[in-house]
Formats: structure tokens, C-alpha cells, sequence
């Protein structure tokens, strides 16, 4: 099958897996878990699976360390932080539209690395990024909670920082890849634990659910997601993962119970297409 192809189809799957994310969090914070203790759970699931995966199969994890995959994890433990706070405190679909800004920067850097005056076409497209944004968000009011807005662009700000760390690396082994970007991830996230004094609250159904999310939205979501960008480069994967922002908001609204308010739908539409417009617009960076 065509590399391109393969690469496409693998960033869609992995979007797919880290839509599951909202509902295996929800759970938990029933459970009385707060986003930074899931987090810890999840990454910390990641590491000890992969660990005896890697393990099993002999792979020469040690002697592949990449410190490109540890910063990456680092940026992945932002991002994942950003999200699941402002998921908590605006709900996941909200959540996710503004998550889902972030190719407008990894365009805009890419552009900027490359030395190329913007198209007439790359300035519609982040004005209508921007005003997406803006309407999500509710306009001059807001929706009464500007923590849980700036998580939710924080977070978009580290997970472009990923997929720009991860641009044009050559990937070894994605497994391994995952390992470390598992470590670099739970390591962040640990540390903060201890400076907040958060704790967690182990339990065999948070323990199950802990382990779901490292499956899907850590081992299977990462490693998918770093072979497919080794394929078919930041720029590309990061228009293509705008599908997750259509599985999560989906998700969070049929099993969730979020509100489809017409600033979520009209504002996640702008954003989706002016992301798409700025990444495929004659040169963008590939």
C-alpha cells in the first residue's frame, strides 16, 4: 500500500483512540480522581504495560533512548493536563474544539522555519481560526470561566509543540518511542503531584480504568500517531487529527451528556476549517 496512505490512515486511528479519552476520564472523576491524579494513573499504566511489553519482546529499549520522545512526552503531559482540566471545568466537547487550535501554530512555525511570506489564503484561514475560537468561548462574556479556557489553549499550544518536536524524526521503533514518551510524561506529572500534594485513590475499577486509557489513548493513540507523522509529516497529521475533535465532541455529547450549544458548533466549525484551509493552503510546510 501507498507509505502516504498507510500514514494517513494510521493518524485517523490514533485520533480515534485518543477520542475515548472523555469517557474513560469521566468515570474517574466520578470516582473522586481529579485530572492531575488520572494522569499519573494513566501515563503510569502506560509505563509499566509497555515495560513488560518491551520486555517480552526483546526490544533494546535502553539503547534506543531518544530524548525527542521524552520531550515529546513532556509536551503530551501538558497537553493531556490542559485538556482534562478545562474537560472538567467546561466539558470535553468544549474542551476539545479548543484543543484542536493548535495546527494553527504548528503551520504558523513551520511557515516561519521555512521562510515564507504568508498567502492572502493563510490569513483567511487564521482569522477564521481565531474567530472560531472567539465565539466558542462565548464571545466578550465568555462562559464564566477563564481557567478553563486557558487550560484548554494551553493545551493546544503543548500539543503543537509535540507534533513539531516530532517533525521529520526518523522513528526506530514506535513502541519504544512510546515508552519514553510514557516516562518523560509520568515523570512531569509526578512531580507535580508531589508539589500540589495531590494523592491518588486506588481502586480495582479505577485500576481497570486507568488501564483502558493507557491502552487506547497512550500506547495505541502515541505510537499510531508517531509513525503516522513519520510518514506524512506534522503539517499533514495535524489536519488529518482534526478528526478527533469530530469523534470527541461526538462522544462527549451523545454518552456525556455536553450541551451542542450553537457557539460549540458554529465556533468548532470555523476552527476545523480554518485549521484545514492553513494547512493545506499552495506551500504550506510539509
Amino acid at each position: 500500500m501507498n507509505s502516504y496512505l498507510v500514514g494517513l490512515s494510521l493518524v485517523v486511528i490514533s485520533a480515534l483512540c485518543f477520542s475515548l479519552q472523555p469517557l474513560f476520564a469521566s468515570a474517574l472523576y466520578d470516582l473522586g480522581w481529579v485530572p492531575l491524579s488520572v494522569l499519573v494513573l494513566r501515563f503510569g499504566c502506560s509505563v509499566v504495560l509497555m515495560a513488560g511489553f518491551l520486555g517480552l519482546t526483546r526490544r533494546p529499549f535502553l539503547a534506543l533512548f531518544d530524548v525527542r520522545a521524552l520531550l515529546f512526552g513532556l509536551c503530551m503531559a501538558g497537553s493531556a493536563l490542559g485538556y482534562y482540566t478545562a474537560g472538567q471545568r467546561l466539558g470535553f466537547s468544549l474542551a476539545v474544539v479548543l484543543l484542536f487550535s493548535f495546527p494553527v501554530g504548528v503551520t504558523c512555525f513551520l511557515a516561519l522555519r521555512a521562510r515564507q511570506m504568508p498567502s492572502p489564503l493563510r490569513w483567511i484561514a487564521l482569522g477564521s481560526a481565531v474567530l472560531g475560537t472567539y465565539w466558542v468561548i462565548g464571545g466578550p462574556s465568555g462562559p464564566g470561566d477563564w481557567v478553563g479556557i486557558s487550560a484548554g489553549l494551553g493545551a493546544a499550544c503543548c500539543y503543537g509543540l509535540a507534533m513539531i518536536i516530532s517533525d521529520g524524526r526518523v522513528v526506530r521503533d514506535p513502541w519504544i518511542d512510546v515508552f519514553w514518551v510514557s516516562v518523560g510524561a509520568s515523570l512531569v506529572l509526578m512531580a507535580a503531584c508531589w508539589a500540589m500534594g495531590v494523592t491518588l485513590q486506588p481502586s480495582n475499577t479505577a485500576l481497570l480504568l486507568g488501564m483502558g486509557l493507557a491502552v487506547s489513548a497512550t500506547i495505541l493513540a502515541t505510537g499510531l500517531l508517531i509513525t503516522g507523522i513519520a510518514r506524512i509529516g506534522a503539517s499533514d497529521a495535524s489536519t488529518i487529527s482534526l478528526s478527533e475533535a469530530l469523534f470527541s465532541a461526538l462522544f462527549a455529547v451523545v454518552w456525556l451528556g455536553d450541551s451542542a450549544s450553537s457557539g460549540l458548533i458554529g465556533g468548532g466549525f470555523l476552527i476545523v476549517f480554518g485549521a484545514y484551509l492553513l494547512t493545506r493552503s499552495p506551500g504550506a510546510a510539509r
